[in-house]
């Protein structure tokens, strides 16, 4: 069963591999004997397991009422994995009326019990429902060490941190970096969420202004505005892909950005297009004189 368990919570963040693993484990031949007989048994480990394939869709023989009944069994026997679990439920709206206070409850409970996980998604929530006179001191040391031991959503919480100031220095640079750690990574999930991070994080960028006397340089002009369509270029890659990791019309929001930032990049291409059509006619003319000189 625990490694059943495993595969469920891994597959619950979109690991392929723990998907295909799983699918094997629950065809053998005595899987549903044992799953059965700890369910018999009040086990907790074997009420969470099969809560996680009826929400997975391995096995539909449950209600999702009595699924629901199965975890909240697990987590009144302090199974940590089923806490966390139904803590998300309350904080996301999934399959239970959203209650964010109930989830974060639930978390406290976890991280009294010594979870790490449940720590950092105390940390992840008060960072995303941050109010102006939060101190966030606390949460940034946990998200950095749970980051450190490889936390994808950590890594993420980390990224949105340093985009919005959020107890640590404004760096769009340092943003980028977690962010683009995230993307390369094989959970699906959580590389839709960066990806899209990502891609509406480079379309906002605000433009690069030149100077009066450095507007004087065509070079200067023409490297800014290479700059910035290199930029839209990017963003249009990452809102691509995110919007390919979709699976569910609720998560339509990157294509839709997607189609603003190639109306953007358009306008910007053309603008570039006749910047490079007045250096040619500038360099041409320069050129005709040299060799009349001459």
């Amino acid at each position: 069963m625990l490694a059943a368990e495993y595969y469920i919570r891994a597959t619950i963040l979109d690991s392929p591999r723990s998907a295909y693993l799983l699918w094997q484990l629950i065809r053998e031949k005595n899987f549903y004997i044992t799953l059965n007989d700890g369910i018999s048994f009040n086990n907790p480990t074997a009420q969470f397991v099969w809560y996680g394939l009826h929400k997975l869709g391995y096995d539909n023989r449950l209600t999702e009422k009595d699924a629901l009944n199965l975890l909240e069994k697990s987590a009144a026997q302090n199974h940590l994995p089923a806490i966390i679990e139904l803590g998300y439920n309350y904080y996301s709206g999934k399959y239970i009326a959203q209650d964010k206070n109930t989830g974060i409850q639930l978390w406290n409970n976890a991280s009294k019990l010594s979870s790490i996980e449940a720590n950092v998604r105390l940390a992840v929530s008060k960072v995303f429902d941050q109010k102006s006179s939060d101190n966030f001191s606390e949460e940034i040391k946990i998200l950095q060490d749970a980051e450190s031991k490889g936390s994808l959503l950590a890594q993420f919480a980390l990224g949105y941190c340093y985009e919005n100031g959020i107890g640590l220095n404004k760096s769009i640079q340092e943003a980028v970096k977690y962010y683009k750690r995230v993307c390369d990574t094989k959970t699906a999930k959580f590389q839709r969420q960066a990806h899209q991070a990502l891609g509406e994080m480079l379309f906002a960028a605000p433009e690069p202004t030149l100077t009066e006397e450095e507007q004087k340089q065509p070079t200067l002009k023409l490297d800014m505005m290479i700059g910035r369509v290199e930029q839209l270029l990017e963003a249009h890659q990452h809102l691509k892909i995110a919007s390919k990791l979709s699976s569910k019309p609720s998560q339509e929001e990157p294509a839709i950005l997607n189609r603003y930032v190639k109306a953007c990049l358009g306008k910007k291409l053309a603008e570039l297009a006749e910047e490079f059509t007045k250096e040619s006619k500038a360099d041409f003319a320069v050129e005709k004189r040299v060799n009349n000189f001459l």
